[in-house]
């Protein structure tokens, strides 16, 4: 038989300061999403720049960009 229930599902006391009520595992999951969205935007930036390195690439095998090098000087491609 079950005990019949008051109804007064109300919290007694006052709820503490949101600052003061900020669980320790909602900080830690703050922290884990920054550093993740950080990397994200670390890949998406070398992504970027490898799609630009293709494009280069592809430019320069149609003739469309001379290739320019500032490793090899130029005498040397004139030779090959």
């Amino acid at each position: 038989m079950r005990h019949a229930h008051p109804g007064d599902e109300r919290i007694s006391g006052t709820v503490p300061a949101r600052s003061a009520f900020d669980p320790p595992a909602k900080k830690m999951l703050a922290q884990k999403r920054k550093a993740l969205l950080d990397s994200i935007r670390e890949l998406e930036e070398c992504i970027g720049y490898i799609d630009w390195k293709q494009d280069f690439y592809d430019e320069v095998l149609s003739g469309t960009r001379p290739y320019v090098s500032n490793l090899i000087p130029a005498e040397n491609l004139m030779d090959s």
